[in-house]
């Protein structure tokens, strides 16, 4: 009885370092897959896929403070109503999902003859996700900072030039 007890406890020990070992294999593999397609058929995407995600975070960064809005990812990290936030984003690269998925499972179809779901999500998060999510909050409080400085400024000039005709009309008086 005590035997059977530790040996199924060793096979269980065992069984987990294979799936360690093979979850580590995998996500080697998905690495070397991923580097494997900046040459070859379809390489494109690794430029054209980043840059929608980013002009659709620029877009949406702009929209954000427009609203006074917090920056994005920062606001998914700490408000209480992220669903909301999240739904947000997904619905705005979305499309740019589906399309870095649909353009990797061509690739893999024509290079590997199968589809690896795996590698296939995981190029449309680091494709599409990433730079969308590093692009959106930075741009909202550029924005903000830009217009926050052009308000200073124009304001400082409309104090000064206030001030100047007043002691422009002092000057003529006396």
């Amino acid at each position: 009885m005590l035997d059977s007890a530790w040996h199924s406890e060793a096979v269980r020990g065992r069984g987990i370092e294979q799936r360690a070992k093979h979850s580590m294999d995998l996500s080697v593999t998905v690495h070397q897959g991923l580097i494997a397609r900046l040459d070859g058929p379809l390489h494109f995407r690794f430029y054209g896929q980043p840059a929608m995600a980013v002009f659709l975070a620029i877009r949406d960064g702009i929209r954000d403070s427009c609203e006074s809005k917090p920056p994005y990812l920062w606001s998914i990290l700490t408000d209480k109503c992220r669903g909301k936030l999240v739904y947000s984003g997904l619905k705005s690269i979305g499309k740019v999902m589906i399309f870095a998925a649909a353009l990797d499972l061509i690739y893999q179809l024509s290079e590997f003859r199968a589809a690896h779901m795996v590698g296939l999500m995981y190029a449309a998060l680091i494709l599409a996700v990433i730079p969308y999510l590093l692009t959106r909050g930075p741009t909202n409080l550029l924005r903000s900072w830009i217009l926050r400085y052009i308000n200073r400024s124009s304001t400082a000039k409309v104090q000064l030039s206030s001030e100047n005709a007043r002691e422009n009309k002092t000057g003529a008086a006396g």
